[in-house]
């Protein structure tokens, strides 16, 4: 069973309706005035940034995050937000050239400068925690599987086949017999024989 991710197990334990926005400070921290705390912005951090100021943290920490429908947090280096955003400035490429194949848009693109593309919007997920955190602790590992039923080993060696079991029986009746005869010959009830 694969470990759960630090950031998987992670959620708000006490959300706080403090304004992010009020708070002074830049994209990834700022401080709370009212709680007197730093507030950390993980969605502004990559996965590796985020886990290591967690577990420097020792997870006692306020953050600020945006969880997606299945639980998953975005991150600055998230795969799909950064896919998402590609695709929508390939789409804008797309339209300005288009844009540009007119004569009327051709002279205003000669005419003015030409601005930097913005940034396509992320789309807004679903859930922004702000808040104390607590990370959960990882679940206990799946209960062992049940013993394989072991072959009986006599000695270091596999019990013998029936054979030689039939010959162990043979040989213990014939002992037996002799202790008998032997019994009978000290008390002299077989003397004659």
């Amino acid at each position: 069973m694969k470990p759960v991710p630090l950031l998987a197990r992670i959620r708000v334990a006490t959300p706080c309706r403090a304004d992010w926005n009020e708070m002074t400070g830049d994209a990834r921290v700022r401080h709370c005035a009212q709680c007197d705390k730093d507030v950390f912005n993980l969605s502004e951090m990559s996965r590796e940034q985020a886990e290591a100021l967690i577990i420097a943290k020792n997870g006692d920490l306020c953050a600020r995050y945006y969880q997606r429908h299945d639980g998953t947090i975005l991150l600055a280096d998230c795969s799909v937000g950064l896919a998402q955003k590609k695709k929508t400035r390939v789409v804008a490429a797309g339209a300005m050239a288009l844009l540009a194949g007119t004569p009327a848009a051709a002279f205003a693109l000669r005419t003015k400068a030409h601005a930097p593309v913005a940034p396509a919007p992320v789309t807004v997920p679903d859930t922004r925690w702000t808040g104390q955190l607590v990370v959960d602790p990882p679940p206990p590992p799946p209960p062992a599987p049940p013993p394989e039923e072991a072959t009986a080993i006599l000695g270091g060696m596999p019990p013998p086949p029936d054979e030689y079991l039939k010959q162990e029986e043979l040989e213990a009746k014939q002992a037996e017999l002799k202790a008998k005869q032997a019994h009978h010959a000290k008390h002299g009830k077989l003397k004659g024989r």
